[in-house]
């Protein structure tokens, strides 16, 4: 087996790295490490020197969960109570993410629009 030589590409969000991979020659020899969601926020929210049709996505290489956290002490104690607080205190409410458009910011904005359209929980 030959030996592997791993080039960081940094900078460009990303870039860099995704351009070196779709121009690459398609011998085989180049294999790059794409982050998804980084991968797809640089296209939607600027143009990009690639596309995705410029790869072929072969496996994925790893997972990154979300969750939704609040403060062990915190009167929240289930997603249908986080829903009605927001609803009930709207503006109130603030999270953490690791940045603006960043896979955790637009996974919170879906979570946002998607609870807007709950109705209010219920007992029987």
């Amino acid at each position: 087996m030959e030996p592997l030589a791993i080039v960081n590409k940094p900078g460009g969000n990303g870039e860099i790295g995704f351009s070196t991979i779709a121009r690459a020659k398609p011998d085989g020899y180049t294999v790059g490490m794409i982050n998804i969601p980084v991968f797809f926020i640089n296209i939607y929210t600027r143009k990009t020197s690639y596309a995705y049709e410029d790869f072929e996505m072969i496996a994925p290489a790893g997972g990154s969960e979300h969750c939704i956290g609040v403060n062990a002490n915190s009167e929240i104690k289930t997603l249908d109570d986080l829903i009605s607080m927001a609803k009930e205190n709207p503006g109130v409410l603030t999270i953490g993410s690791s940045g603006q458009f960043s896979d955790d910011y637009l996974a919170a904005l879906l979570f946002m629009k998607e609870a807007r359209h709950q109705p209010k929980p219920c007992s029987l």
